[in-house]
């Protein structure tokens, strides 16, 4: 894994890698009462990681590194339940990341494959079921 720290007050490097993105998808995860916490995905601008990050509470702890293996721009606070940016600058690593994350408001492209068909030699169980039954 090939990550370079980018200093978080690099302005014009930040805004510059987030305005060739792909897209960005925001993890904002919510605590529960049993401290477990639920992950919320949603596509978000530009602008909302840079609002984020102008934030004074949020700029003391920002994390900011960019992920060459993955090509993203990650923007994040220092523990694993607070919120995170990952800004892709990849087609393919996006279009991942989205049918994973499957953030609210994003529908999966539909693909029309029908069930393969079984061989010769194999029988459903509704079918071997049926044929005991009988």
């Amino acid at each position: 894994m090939a990550y370079e720290k980018i200093r978080k007050n690099a302005k014009k490097k930040i805004t510059s890698l987030l305005g060739q993105s792909v897209g960005i998808i925001g993890n904002f995860p919510q605590s529960r009462i049993d401290d477990s916490f639920d992950c919320n995905y949603r596509i978000v601008k530009a602008e909302e990681v840079l609002a984020w990050l102008a934030d004074a509470d949020n700029y003391a702890d920002a994390r900011v590194y960019f992920d060459a293996d993955d090509n993203c721009l990650v923007v994040k606070g220092p523990y694993y339940f607070c919120d995170s940016f990952t800004a892709y600058l990849s087609e393919e690593v996006y279009q991942v990341a989205l049918d994973w994350a499957k953030p609210e408001g994003y529908s999966a492209p539909v693909v029309d494959d029908p069930a393969p068909a079984l061989p010769k030699n194999v029988v459903s169980l509704c079918a071997y079921r049926q044929k005991l039954a009988s």
